[in-house]
């Protein structure tokens, strides 16, 4: 009876934090550890010989061969092996805490593989290690094998690989801003779904590899993560078409003396592609994002950034996502930048997005063209020498029907410069029809309505 209690006591408990921090419930069924049995097509790791658990997953991986099957892994444990999934492989996990000491990435998946966990009980911690042998960080948790191993370099294609359902969290001291914690690198038909990144301190998940071999990401779905205080750009988009970043919620993006973050970037390379890119129904919630003596950590909440001059850069949409850069009662933003920042990009639709209280609401800069801004709500963003709106040295971009305001409930008024769009520079042929704002126009050609 006594167990029982407790352990009442602690769902209870996981019920109430979830409920006030506003976390989504964890994406299953299972709480604490199962007993685990193998079925025909089924290895379970507990049973391996192996001096850690990640011996003991791939001596699973080499019993199962060449067949199709499923690797189960219960109870937690040390990975000081790196781990390899091969083909037609799942690794799944049902419940414990892996620490990693192994050097590189904790675990790499083979084309046609999958890592699935039941429940978020299943917590896989970033490596205390060192670099490996191919130059990959212990940073990254997952990562594709093509691209990231000494027979597979980076710029390789990978196809097929899911990872879902796993709870990823920090446990290094130092940062790192170019590995990621879930890598997918030029994948093919992937998807990254119902997992939480807490802490972590790199980007949290990508897609995209090096172009040098004509490779590229295509056909990729990053949707429902749970990010928390990951501590570089928490959704990265480099050298893909035909993503899908949707349905995510990112909550106090950055970390103390870590490095700068952007919660959302497209940012490719030189020398990539981004074709068909959709960033929807993500929530963006910069309002606990740490402040420490350098600065907000928050550079920018979405960034669809071309200063690479990426060919082609075409096809991408920014719609119904909610992004808030403060509380209106702090009188400190957590966010030094844009909101939503357009820097030297084109063909890109920004559309009924909710913003508040950014430096800036929108930022729209660097030869950005081609940009529809449609149908927006700005609430209370800019500053004494910022503007809700600016668009600078851009042209032959449409501003239709957003709105701009001043909330009352804010900490002081800011009804003087919240409503202003304003055009600067070498900016022209610009037009600005149905907006409920003050636009200020500086291009011969530009015009309001």
């Amino acid at each position: 009876m006594i167990i029982r209690s407790f352990l009442l006591f602690t769902m209870s408990l996981a019920f109430v934090v979830a409920a006030l921090f506003g976390l989504p419930a964890a994406p299953t069924v299972q709480t604490g550890a199962r007993i685990q049995t193998a079925a025909v097509g089924q290895c379970l790791a507990s049973q391996m010989q192996g001096n850690d658990v990640g011996a003991k997953i791939n001596a699973c991986n080499a019993k199962l061969g060449n067949n199709k099957g499923v690797i189960l892994l219960s109870g937690g444990g040390t990975i000081s092996t790196p781990v390899t999934i091969s083909s037609n492989h799942t690794l799944r996990v049902s419940s414990g805490i892996y620490h990693a000491t192994n050097n590189g990435a904790v675990i790499r998946l083979k084309d046609n593989s999958s890592l699935v966990c039941d429940s978020w009980d299943a917590v896989l911690e970033e490596s205390t290690g060192k670099n490996d042998q191919a130059g990959v960080k212990p940073f990254t948790i997952v990562t594709a094998y093509n691209g990231t191993s000494l027979d597979s370099p980076n710029g390789t294609m990978t196809r097929n690989l899911v990872v879902k359902g796993c709870h990823f969290r920090g446990a290094r001291r130092d940062f790192d801003s170019a590995s990621q914690t879930v890598a997918l690198a030029n994948c093919h038909n992937c998807s990254v779904t119902n997992n939480w990144l807490e802490a972590t301190r790199t980007i949290g998940i990508q897609t995209g590899g090096g172009s040098s071999m004509g490779n590229y990401a295509d056909n990729v779905i990053i949707s429902r993560n749970l990010l928390t205080r990951v501590a570089s750009q928490n959704l990265a988009v480099v050298n893909s078409s035909n993503v899908q970043v949707i349905d995510n919620q990112i909550k106090a993006p950055g970390q103390a003396n870590g490095p700068g973050v952007v919660p959302i970037d497209i940012e490719p390379n030189v020398g990539d592609r981004i074709v068909n890119v959709k960033v929807a129904n993500n929530l963006v919630d910069m309002t606990a994002t740490t402040i420490d003596s350098s600065g907000a950590k928050a550079l920018h909440g979405i960034a669809i950034n071309n200063s690479n001059q990426a060919n082609p850069f075409t096809g991408v949409e920014v719609s119904n996502n909610t992004l808030y850069g403060a509380d209106f009662k702090d009188p400190n933003n957590h966010i030094s930048g844009g909101l939503i920042l357009v820097r030297g990009a084109s063909n890109t639709l920004i559309s009924n997005n909710i913003l508040r209280r950014g430096t800036y609401g929108m930022l729209i800069d660097s030869g950005s063209s081609n940009i529809i801004v449609s149908g927006n709500q700005i609430s209370t963003c800019g500053s004494g020498s910022t503007e809700s709106v600016r668009i600078l040295d851009s042209s032959n971009n449409r501003i239709l029907n957003n709105k701009l305001w001043a909330d009352r409930a804010n900490f002081m008024d800011f009804s003087h410069i919240s409503r202003n769009i304003i055009e600067k520079g070498t900016s022209d042929n610009n037009t600005f029809r149905g907006n409920d704002a003050v636009v200020t126009l500086s291009g011969r050609s530009s015009s309001k309505q």
